[in-house]
């Protein structure tokens, strides 16, 4: 009998770490946190792949020239009305972080020029020495008067800490900075996984919001559990 007030005096001294615990943030480990600063570089990405395309136009306008099919077949990279097929650019960021961006084609809209439309849109960027940032889409499109980008179809941003987020919509409006989307989003990676039904970043504010029901998996044990 003489140990149970010693037990409960114990039992009450944890759940008060417990409780203060609770309500300190909670940190996810420097990795993860990591991950989330790169999240804010969608947008950065995002209006380098569309700028290299629209950049492209005036050279492509000026240089149109007849092409046989058997050119067409032989070259990695040519030019037709209002299109681009198999475009590569290669350059650098304000920072000097090397990237590259690519796609299968980049078509002017016959309907609508101010639409550009993108198939599978991909771009990757070099961020220091040892980080990589990567993000593809099946599709794009991208109005240039409004700067704002819809990429469609399995869209992927991967980081090489080993995060990799996926949703199948993602809405960029560049002039704001604001990336949003209102379908599932899956975000997994070493110490953490997330999955949400969808996200409303701010890159101006620093702020990325993934609305409800979400559920964040945190592998890394927390201090003093």
């Amino acid at each position: 009998m003489s140990g149970y007030p010693l037990q409960k005096r114990l039992r009450a001294q944890r759940l008060g770490r417990l409780m203060q615990q609770a309500r300190q943030p909670v940190k996810a480990g420097r990795s993860y946190t990591r991950f989330v600063k790169t999240m804010r570089l969608i947008l950065p990405m995002a209006a380098l792949l569309v700028m290299a395309v629209v950049m492209a136009w005036p050279k492509m306008e000026q240089s149109i020239t007849p092409l046989t099919p058997e050119s067409v077949s032989q070259t990695p990279q040519t030019v037709t009305q209002n299109e681009l097929i198999n475009p590569r650019f290669e350059g650098a960021d304000l920072q000097n972080n090397p990237y590259v961006l690519i796609a299968q084609r980049a078509t002017q809209s016959a309907q609508n020029p101010d639409i550009l439309l993108l198939e599978s849109p991909s771009g990757d960027i070099t961020l220091g020495a040892e980080e990589k940032l990567a993000i593809t889409a099946q599709k794009g499109t991208y109005r240039q008067n409004a700067s704002k980008l819809l990429l469609e179809g399995q869209v992927r941003l991967m980081h090489s800490n080993g995060y990799i987020m996926d949703t199948n919509r993602l809405s960029i409006d560049i002039k704001a900075q604001e990336s949003r989307t209102d379908q599932p989003v899956t975000i997994s990676g070493p110490a953490a996984a997330l999955k949400a039904t969808g996200m409303d970043a701010r890159n101006s504010e620093g702020l990325i919001i993934f609305t409800g029901p979400a559920t964040l998996i945190l592998k890394e044990r927390l201090e003093g559990l």
